[in-house]
């Protein structure tokens, strides 16, 4: 059991590493998009910040499902949470909303 607990932690430690440098890269890369949303949307955590880019790429929920290792549903309920906390109406396109934030 402790074998298994301390490969559970390496490998826990490996992907907190891996998502601090694409959270790095990703802020690097689109810094105003990152300013004015953790700034105008404060209220987003870090994941919801990681599936709106991913969104804005034009990922779909079943890539975005992959590359963030949960459910096509829980990439489905983050997408209703954003647009809630972002106060968007049903009629506007999220992915457009999101690639409109230069």
């Amino acid at each position: 059991n402790i074998h298994k607990a301390i490969k559970k932690l390496t490998i826990t430690s490996q992907k907190e590493k891996i998502w601090k440098e694409f959270d790095d890269r990703f802020k690097e890369a689109n810094s105003e998009f990152y300013k004015i949303l953790t700034s105008d949307y404060s209220n987003l955590s870090i994941n919801q910040v990681r599936v709106a880019y991913l969104i804005r790429q034009n990922h779909t929920i079943k890539e975005i499902a992959e590359i963030l290792q949960r459910s096509p549903k829980t990439i489905e309920n983050s997408r209703s949470l954003l647009r809630k906390k972002m106060n968007l109406e049903k009629e506007i396109n999220l992915t457009e909303f999101l690639r409109s934030i230069k």
